[in-house]
């Protein structure tokens, strides 16, 4: 063979395209893989480079410390007591307290929440309340004068708990009266059981 290749010029002219042609494919993919390679160390580059500027970025640790602090903030606004009809005598008491000093005539305060209301895995209508927190209704009822509304309320408003006035109604006939719903959220706990039981 080695005589034929020798001996013929073109034959020697064929292998050698065909060697410079696979040569030529061989470097080529070379190159692609090498490219691709190149690619993708360049994006797992950035990624990284991403992730340590978000590492150094200060601004999510300090919202996850603001997202606590308010969390924090929430829980101290609720009642907190061993049952939820603990925590409801405390708001019964609170509100009498508050309205006592609003200076309101005639009143009266009873709890108005719906029994088995706030059952755990209960569907209801409203918005969801968090595992561990019952919803508490107070119905407030006391003489109209004038002034006495805004004082109420602003007193209400002034206060740290978490308080709602679902409704407002004030009443010409036969008396003249004011009619009000009030909820709050209660966190009844063993913990706070023991606490009040120790008090």
């Amino acid at each position: 063979m080695f005589e034929e290749l020798r001996a013929n010029p073109r034959l020697r002219m064929g292998l050698a395209l065909a060697l410079a042609l696979v040569l030529f494919v061989v470097l080529n993919d070379w190159r692609a893989a090498t490219g691709e390679r190149a690619r993708a160390v360049g994006r797992e580059q950035a990624r990284l480079e991403a992730t340590a500027e978000r590492a150094r970025d200060t601004a999510w640790t300090q919202r996850a410390q603001e997202a606590r602090a308010a969390r924090a903030q929430f829980e101290a606004s609720l009642w907190q007591a061993g049952s939820v009809g603990a925590a409801e005598a405390l708001f019964v008491d609170w509100m009498n307290r508050e309205m006592g000093a609003a200076k309101v005539n005639n009143l009266n305060v009873i709890a108005a929440s719906l029994p088995g209301g706030n059952a755990p895995g209960q569907v209801t209508s409203g918005p969801t309340l968090p595992d561990g927190t019952a919803l508490m209704r107070l119905s407030v009822s006391y003489e109209f004068a004038p002034g006495v509304v805004e004082r109420v309320l602003d007193r209400l408003a002034q206060t740290n708990r978490y308080l709602v006035v679902e409704s407002l109604t004030v009443r010409r006939r036969p008396l003249a009266r004011v009619e009000m719903v009030v909820s709050s959220l209660a966190r009844p706990s063993a913990a706070a059981e023991q606490k009040g039981a120790a008090r």
